[in-house]
């Protein structure tokens, strides 16, 4: 948003530089059109002077009568070389005055881009006043966080660990990165230092709110006083003083506990944050699934894991600091509503007073006191409406670059799901691809093996066209179970190898066991086969509706969204169509009613009689 209002600004910028080349060089054109039709006058008064008087002023002599006449002829024609540069300054007067004239209507425009450029200036700096906050706060907990993990170790700890594994490895490092008793108790004393001024900040608000009621009653009290030397018309200089010494003893207490709160707001922000970075920072589960894969019995690791950092305490900390936020959150509106509160009553405390001082001075002195009184008065209020109109602007922006920002996130999303599904689609095209093309190769081989076997091997009357080929363990289709090393090893065992099994090592285990003797039972090779046939049909089904499935599934999705963008568009329509339908009605329609209406009972029964009747219309 920002790149895009800095490109529009150097654009405009551009556009008005060129404008500005555009009208020199019009001027500079005209100049020299000008130039030229004067220098064409000039060429043809020569020549026509040339032509009539030239032989003639050639055969006078300088001394001549006639020679003075020629000298005062020249000194008129060198007189008429004025005559260009007028015309100059008047073409580049005319193009002044066109100019001044096209840009008359452009004064309402320029100002309002004028307050828009005020505007994106008061912006863009909001932007990066508050980016320059966030930044310098999260250097802060940045260099707090690794002070405390370079001297939160716990030795005794890490010497346990070093004992265990005498090789070091990756244990050392993570218990000073993440989980040591020592963090845990930093972690405890923030929260508990947190509380504790979060407390102090119940106070101080209680407090506050205590001295506003001893302001109201003070304020009513000096009304009263006030309305009493009105009615008597007479003042005393000593009470006058009192009220004034007062007035400043509230005003310089309520700036000393302003001053407290921001001091204790500000310590609580940066407890919270560093609450925060901890509770991000050392709250990692994976080191408790390494340590609890590394010591399956649990024993001390898992006693340590209980005694510093469960799951339990995590949520429980988290459910604290949230409520400590919802808290803090609570009494931040309070103060800032005791704040208003409190310029309130500046105001009218302020009031009462000018009020008070003016019942002593004359009326042209307290008429002054007055203006300047409600001059101040009003400087206030005009001041807390820019502020609020600032926030409501803040906010409004805020909330239209979370809208922008989760429009964004919802298309990336979208995005992101079809090219998922594509990748998938494309993936169990080439897997199956090439799961068949080994079938094939498999099948070629095991063909020409048993026709080499000859006729008395077993397992050339059934694998001819009963024999299914599994992939290897990196291929395998979608859906598809992989199978566990306890059904080699079983099936291993009850079938013998041989040396020639090699030929055939990456395909179904039937394939890298030998063939079966004439001694071996042909019911056990039957139903293998048997089972064998049924898992690819299984597998052949589940291919087939996984894949049909994925593409239903994203043809339904696309479909959905489809239907949600036309759902929001008839929705923006009909609120654009019903805004405007409203404006149409409150602004263009009006109510007109002719001036010779009459308005008596007997007038009207004659202008009926008479037949002169008009209605009232509505004019639009």
């Amino acid at each position: 948003m920002q790149d895009y209002e800095v490109q529009l600004i150097e654009l405009d910028g551009k556009r008005k530089e060129e404008y500005n080349e555009m009208i020199a060089l019009r001027e500079h054109l005209e100049s020299l059109s000008a130039q030229r039709k004067a220098d064409e006058m000039f060429i043809g008064e020569l020549q026509e002077q040339i032509s009539t008087g030239g032989h003639g002023a050639g055969n006078k002599s300088p001394s001549s009568p006639g020679g003075a006449g020629f000298n005062l002829d020249e000194e008129l024609e060198n007189a008429k070389d004025v005559a260009p540069n007028l015309s100059l300054e008047i073409s580049r007067l005319k193009a002044e005055n066109q100019l001044l004239r096209s840009s008359m209507g452009s004064g309402s425009e320029n100002s309002r881009l004028r307050k828009e450029l005020e505007e994106e200036r008061a912006q863009r700096n909001r932007l990066q006043k508050n980016f320059n906050e966030i930044h310098e706060k999260h250097t802060v907990a940045e260099a707090q966080v690794q002070s405390l993990l370079r001297d939160m170790t716990d030795e005794k700890y890490v010497e346990k660990m070093d004992a265990l594994f005498p090789a070091g490895g990756n244990v050392p490092m993570l218990t000073q990165e993440f989980f040591t008793a020592r963090a845990y108790n930093e972690l405890v004393a923030q929260q508990k230092k947190s509380e504790l001024e979060l407390k102090q900040h119940i106070e101080l608000a209680t407090e506050l709110r205590n001295r506003i009621a001893d302001r109201d009653r003070e304020l009513l009290s000096a009304r009263t006083d006030l309305s009493a030397l009105l009615r008597s018309s007479m003042g005393s200089g000593s009470e006058n003083s009192r009220l004034r010494r007062e007035l400043e003893e509230e005003r310089a207490q309520r700036n000393r506990l302003q001053k407290n709160f921001n001091d204790i707001h500000e310590k609580h922000t940066v407890a919270e944050a560093q609450v925060q970075s901890l509770l991000r920072d050392m709250t990692d589960e994976k080191y408790v699934e390494k340590m609890d894969a590394l010591f399956p019995a649990g024993g001390n690791v898992a006693m340590l894991t209980q005694e510093f950092f469960t799951a339990r305490a995590y949520t429980e900390l988290v459910a604290q600091q949230k409520k400590s936020e919802l808290e803090l959150k609570q009494h931040i509106e309070l103060a800032t509503e005791l704040r208003n509160r409190i310029a309130d009553r500046d105001r009218e405390l302020l009031s009462v007073k000018t009020d008070l001082s003016a019942v002593e001075k004359d009326s042209i002195e307290a008429l002054e006191e007055l203006k300047a009184t409600d001059k101040l008065i009003s400087g206030s209020l005009q001041e807390e409406l820019e502020a609020l109109r600032t926030d409501h602007k803040n906010a409004t922006t805020d909330v239209q670059e979370a809208q922008k920002a989760l429009t964004k996130a919802l298309l990336e999303k979208d995005e992101l799901r079809k090219d998922l599904d594509t990748v998938k689609e494309q993936g169990a095209g080439q897997d199956s691809s090439k799961y068949l093309e080994k079938i094939q190769q498999l099948r070629d081989r095991l063909k020409e093996r048993n026709e080499v076997s000859g006729p008395l091997s077993v397992r050339s009357r059934y694998t001819r066209d009963h024999i299914v080929i599994y992939p290897d363990n990196n291929t395998r289709l979608p859906g598809q179970p992989t199978r566990p090393p306890a059904c080699k090893q079983a099936r291993s065992s009850i079938l013998p190898a041989r040396p020639s099994a090699a030929l055939v090592r990456d395909s179904h285990p039937l394939a890298r066991e030998p063939a079966f003797t004439m001694t071996a039972p042909k019911l056990s090779l039957s139903s293998q086969l048997e089972k064998a046939e049924r898992d690819r049909h299984d597998l052949t089904r589940k291919l087939k509706a996984s894949t049909d499935g994925g593409a239903a599934l994203a043809q339904k999705t696309q479909s959905d969204q489809i239907i949600k963008n036309l759902q929001r568009e008839n929705a923006l329509i009909a609120t654009a169509w019903y805004d405007l339908t409203s404006r149409l009605q409150s602004n263009h329609v009006v109510l007109q009613r002719r001036n010779d209406v009459p308005r008596s009972w007997l007038n009207k029964q004659r202008q009926m009689v008479n037949g002169t009747a008009k209605p009232c219309f509505f004019q639009a």
